[in-house]
């Protein structure tokens, strides 16, 4: 089971389609679901997202450890055993309690969190799909 916890709803329009869109491919090989996070403030944000972690904690953070996409695929499969959690944080960062988890990053720019779903849902993707994990 993989689910990614993230701040607000996937705007604009075009980026939610195109988000169903590699939910709807993922699930051919793996359960997989966006836990959208709705706060009022910074902490109260923080402290939604700890309250919705149930699997493995990992936080996409630009300072985390960087994978090629070969990598990332075995990093995946071997943690999926049981169940990840992946925090992407908002506009403001996260907390330091979720600061203290094991951290991964995709790039070492910053991207727009909305952004950053998109791309990391296609990395999923290559990750089972068999057309690119060989």
């Amino acid at each position: 089971m993989i689910r990614i916890i993230c701040p607000g709803k996937t705007e604009p329009k075009e980026l939610k389609i195109l988000q169903d869109y590699y939910l709807m491919l993922i699930k051919k090989w793996t359960k997989i679901e966006i836990i959208e996070i709705k706060a009022k403030s910074y902490k109260d944000e923080c402290e939604k997202i700890l309250k919705a972690i149930k699997y493995k904690p990992i936080l996409l953070d630009v300072e985390g450890e960087l994978f090629s996409t070969e990598e990332f695929t075995k990093f995946l499969l071997n943690n999926l055993n049981f169940g990840i959690d992946f925090i992407i944080g908002g506009p403001f960062g996260v907390c330091e309690e979720i600061k203290k988890f094991k951290k991964i990053s995709l790039s070492r720019m910053t991207f727009n969190h909305n952004l950053i779903r998109i791309m990391f849902l296609e990395q999923i993707y290559r990750a089972f799909n068999p057309k690119f994990n060989k």
